[in-house]
């Protein structure tokens, strides 16, 4: 199993170029999310944590990918969006 190396993200059937832009993505987009009201609107109205992602993060990953001028492909928006669904779920239980 490959992970990113600054943020540990399971990276599987990644080219070596692409696993280093994941970090750098996920990082953009963790800072960013948790500051738009509109993804925590989302999160608040979604059902699960596999939907969430599929229907609203990958996408906003994808948007702030053009944004950024990173090259994003479908898989790896949607390894940076799984991970941060994972991590808003596992934070909403904990409380």
């Amino acid at each position: 199993m490959k992970l990113s190396p600054r943020n540990q993200i399971e990276v599987p059937h990644m080219m070596p170029t692409e696993i280093g832009m994941v970090d750098t993505l996920y990082e953009i987009c963790d800072a960013e999310f948790n500051s738009r009201a509109d993804v925590h609107h989302s999160f608040a109205a979604c059902k699960g944590a596999k939907s969430w992602t599929r229907y609203y993060l990958l996408h906003e990953v994808r948007k702030v990918a053009a944004r950024e001028s990173i090259m994003c492909s479908y898989h790896m928006a949607f390894v940076i969006a799984t991970k941060i669904s994972e991590i808003w779920f596992e934070q909403k239980e904990a409380r």
